[in-house]
């Protein structure tokens, strides 16, 4: 178990959430890396203001603390790495994968962000027209 921070906090779980957003989300594939985790973990969504990530690992959080996350884009995007600071939203475990919905607080390099969020758009899109 990971825990971040040293208060360990459980958001409760929300299958609404989807309903609140007011951005598309787009799928993703990405690999992420979060400070202070050691599993793997993926983006399963993401847009502009936030993202989902995917882990096999069940992942404590903490509503206080920033998350520094770098973000892999697949090797197709040709997009390189990129960072943002984020809080968690909501949590939701399963009994095959656990989620974190996270909203992004700080942004260092916009461009590249909203560059890898601008090519999800455009495969989910290219995908429909099949």
């Amino acid at each position: 178990m990971a825990i971040f921070g040293a208060k360990k906090v459980v958001l409760p779980e929300s299958d609404n959430r989807g309903d609140k957003r007011k951005l598309a989300r787009y799928s993703s594939i990405a690999s992420v890396q979060i400070r202070d985790f050691e599993g793997t973990a993926i983006i399963k969504d993401m847009n502009d203001t936030g993202c989902c990530i995917e882990s096999l690992t069940y992942i404590a959080v903490n509503l206080e603390e920033e998350y520094y996350i770098t973000i892999i884009p697949e090797v197709t995007a040709n997009i390189p790495e990129f960072d943002l600071i984020m809080k968690v939203k909501w949590t939701k475990s399963t009994e095959t994968c656990f989620e974190t919905g996270l909203s992004v607080i700080e942004n260092p390099d916009p461009q590249v962000h909203s560059t890898y969020v601008n090519y999800l758009k455009w495969r989910e899109n290219a995908y429909k027209l099949r």
